[in-house]
């Protein structure tokens, strides 16, 4: 381990010599402090590109995020509203996250000045300063555990609580769903049931355009299932697109007129059947 570490420090101090000796090179240094201007230009210039290139990330995952969110909106409001919740939740526990790594490196580096400065104080001081410092660090030494303890227990406890909260979510994603689920399997019960009744008109002028039974009967259940979820003319375009086949639906959209007519006598059908 020891001589890897020495290699790669080892690389690492190449790798920067390299790229200062890149940016004399580069330039059209002729002296001793044209060059030195020249690998602090060199230096500023990487720095800017690199808050720059984190800039331009950030910007473009956010805008990725966004168009996502957008998308997800016009296809469902509620998905995209949960998704919004749980992004947000999660960039609020990586900002925590990285102010308690902050926090933490900060109290090291406290700690680990505090110590200098005691150790040089009690080189420096008598035996009874000594004595002094020594009492008041085993004095503050469980107050600081007590403090880490309380600390790790509230973090521990906003854990327990997120939890809970994206378990009663999933448990009402599962219930919506369950539900939806079931609403779907009763409607089609139920226009089963209504195809089995009404006598469809295969006889309509739509028909003469679909030679097969079985197509004309596929047509007329997909007509008579949009007619039954009360489907606007939009919506059991689209339906019929996806229940038919590609030369069906070929055929249904080369003639719109005959198709409207043939859902407004199946309204009509399914209305004396109500009634």
């Amino acid at each position: 381990m020891e001589n890897r570490k020495s290699l790669l420090q080892a690389g690492i101090v190449l790798v920067i010599i390299i790229v200062l000796i890149g940016f004399v090179a580069g330039s059209d240094a002729n002296s001793y402090c044209a060059g030195i201007v020249s690998i602090a230009k060199g230096i500023l210039n990487t720095i800017l590109f690199i808050i720059g290139l984190t800039v331009a990330l950030a910007l473009s995952v956010a805008i990725l995020i966004g168009i996502y969110l957008i998308a997800l909106f016009f296809y469902s409001k509620e998905q995209a509203s949960k998704t919004y919740n749980v992004l947000t939740e999660r960039i609020a526990l990586f900002i925590d996250y990285i102010k308690k790594q902050c926090s933490s490196l900060y109290t090291k580096q406290q700690e680990t000045g505090t110590k200098t400065y005691t150790y040089s104080a009690q080189s420096t001081s008598t035996t009874q300063s000594e004595e002094d410092d020594t009492t008041l660090q085993s004095n503050s030494s469980p107050e600081r555990e007590a403090t880490h303890y309380k600390e790790a227990l509230e973090e521990a406890r906003a854990e327990i609580e997120m939890l809970k909260e994206e378990l009663q979510s999933l448990k009402e994603t599962q219930n919506i769903s369950s539900e939806e689920i079931s609403e779907d399997t009763e409607s089609k019960e139920k226009v089963k049931e209504i195809q089995e009744e009404v006598e469809y008109d295969l006889d309509h002028r739509l028909f003469f355009y679909i030679e097969k039974e079985e197509d004309r009967t596929a047509v007329a259940n997909a007509v008579i299932e949009a007619v039954e979820r009360e489907m606007t003319y939009g919506e059991t375009d689209t339906h019929l697109s996806a229940s038919l086949s590609e030369d069906l639906d070929t055929i249904v959209k080369e003639h719109p007129s005959l198709t409207k007519d043939f859902i407004r006598s199946c309204k009509k059908i399914l209305a004396k059947t109500k009634s």
